[in-house]
């Protein structure tokens, strides 16, 4: 039985059926590379300015004011910071906001969050934290 069906196998049909196959899943792929473009577009109209900040973590800081957005006149829309060499606490927006507490080689990256301010606080250590900080100009 499992002989004769292979008898009856078409491999022109198979072959026919597995370019329509290939053809739908490029016209998918298409389709999806458009949505992607457009997201991007986007992105790129949210986030059309870039900051970095070095911090250097040999410098004790208490709640030290690092960045008032609201005063530079930048709608902040995204922050990444990569691996710190030392541990930190970051706030936002207050002093008294719920505290973020990166311990060494630890990196964090927000986004959907309104970030207004930044706060570090950070006992003498070593090495240079980075933020990055993506957003635009009110």
């Amino acid at each position: 039985m499992l002989r004769d069906l292979a008898e009856e196998i078409n491999p022109d049909a198979i072959n026919a059926a597995l370019l329509l196959e290939l053809r739908d899943g490029i016209f998918s792929l298409k389709e999806e590379m458009g949505r992607l473009k457009e997201e991007i577009a986007k992105l790129k109209e949210k986030n059309d300015l870039h900051l970095r900040f070095e911090l250097d973590l040999s410098i004790e800081r208490d709640n030290e004011l690092i960045a008032d957005f609201d005063e530079m006149g930048i709608e902040v829309n995204a922050l990444t910071i990569p691996a710190v060499p030392s541990a930190l606490t970051i706030r936002f927006n207050s002093q008294s906001e719920e505290p973020i507490e990166l311990s060494a080689k630890q990196r964090i990256s927000i986004s959907e969050y309104e970030i207004r301010r930044i706060y570090i606080t950070n006992s003498a250590g070593s090495g240079i934290a980075y933020i990055h900080v993506f957003g635009r100009r009110k």
